[in-house]
């Protein structure tokens, strides 16, 4: 077994080692280790690091902070590891041979591996302030995007549908539900008439229901004609207030048989404790983390230097790159 079918089969992601105590838990507790100025900072302790991701080059930064010296063999040629920001000029080989330039123009970037800071990635945020890495809004959720699926039964197979449409259907819709139960007191749990009360007005104003308790649609969906617009009533050259046509809701049913009701989908970030906002990223691309770390590490990184061997000695450790 492959390490990598290791990872697979056991689900040893974040949330799977922070289950198994392996990982501490959000939000991680950022660290500040000060530089030895004690004067007993170790003599002559040589570290090697494989690989100057993140992880190697934090590490050999902070080593570096008490003293030890520290050398960073990196295989490609490049630092920052799967934090990898392409631009105009970038160019990848893949491991068949086949050789992709990027054709971007100024200014315009792509990040191909990470791409945002979470909130609760303190260590993170604590590393950009340390390094003087400036930070932007990572606006992560885009209610106007489509949702398409041509496997989906029923009428909306092979549909286009934004996601501010079956979400505030969705949340109408369940809305209308709940408040059907606690018109008919089907609910277990015991209410008073209060209670009731300022539950059903809540679920109107979440769900957008009617005077009935019915969704029947709401402008947070959309419009068929956008409201802003100028409003010519008998098509003469008079503008008058355009009231708007709102969008159609799609039926509860269609829904359901969309093939979108999986996590994916309907864990938006508002749910989801790792993509809650408020989101971050570094302003011109990920990669000014690995960039600003590897400055600090001046002369500590050998690129185009895979590792071939490691071998204990009785002194220390051979290392064949």
């Amino acid at each position: 077994m492959t390490r990598r079918d290791f990872i697979n089969q056991t689900s040893a992601t974040y949330a799977g080692l922070t289950a198994w105590g392996l990982l501490q838990p959000a939000p991680a507790q950022a660290f500040d280790l000060s530089r030895h100025d004690t004067g007993d900072a170790p003599k002559n302790r040589k570290v090697v690091i494989l690989g100057a991701g993140l992880a190697g080059m934090s590490a050999a930064y902070e080593l570096g902070k008490l003293g030890y010296d520290c050398t960073i063999l990196e295989a490609r040629a490049r630092s920052g590891g799967r934090v990898w920001t392409v631009r105009g000029g970038t160019s990848e080989t893949e491991m068949g041979g086949l050789t992709q330039t990027s054709r971007f123009e100024n200014g315009l970037y792509f990040n191909g591996g990470a791409a945002r800071i979470p909130h609760h990635h303190q260590l993170t945020l604590q590393y950009c302030r340390e390094l003087g890495v400036p930070l932007e809004i990572f606006n992560g959720a885009n209610e106007a995007a489509y949702l398409y699926n041509d496997k989906a039964e029923g009428p909306l197979s092979n549909k286009r549908m934004r996601i501010k449409e079956y979400h505030n259907d969705m949340r109408g819709y369940s809305s209308e539900l709940l408040a059907k139960a606690l018109d008919q007191s089907a609910l277990d749990q015991q209410l008073t008439k209060e209670d009731v009360e300022k539950l059903v007005d809540f679920l109107k104003n979440e769900g957008d229901l009617n005077t009935a308790h019915l969704y029947k649609g709401t402008n947070r969906r959309g419009y068929k004609v956008d409201p802003r617009k100028p409003f010519y009533a008998d098509g003469g050259p008079g503008a008058g207030a355009n009231p708007g046509d709102m969008t159609d809701p799609y039926g509860l049913t269609d829904l359901l048989r969309s093939g979108f009701m999986q996590p994916v989908f309907y864990n938006v970030g508002d749910y989801v404790y790792e993509q809650q906002t408020t989101l971050m990223q570094p302003v011109g691309g990920m990669d000014a983390i690995p960039k600003a770390l590897e400055k600090r590490l001046a002369n500590k990184i050998v690129f185009n230097a895979p590792v071939k061997e490691l071998r204990k000695t009785e002194t220390g450790v051979r290392v064949i790159y």
